[in-house]
């Protein structure tokens, strides 16, 4: 049997499988943290949403 490529160079490994899995893990954990930096932010502004809601409230019928 011959190869299809006979003067073909065979390939290097650029990383290992132990740096490919690091790489990996690290950008899901960034990924989390990403995300839960966004929800955080969300809840947060929500919160405040509703405490300015409730100011205003309180002081249109303190108003009454």
């Amino acid at each position: 049997m011959t190869n299809a490529l006979p003067n073909s160079v065979e390939r290097r490994r650029l990383v290992s499988a132990l740096e490919t899995i690091q790489l990996l893990l690290a950008f899901g954990m960034f990924t989390i943290a990403l995300i839960k930096l966004i929800v955080d932010l969300l809840k947060k502004d929500q919160k405040k949403i509703i405490v300015h809601g409730l100011v205003s409230f309180t002081i249109i019928f303190k108003n009454i």
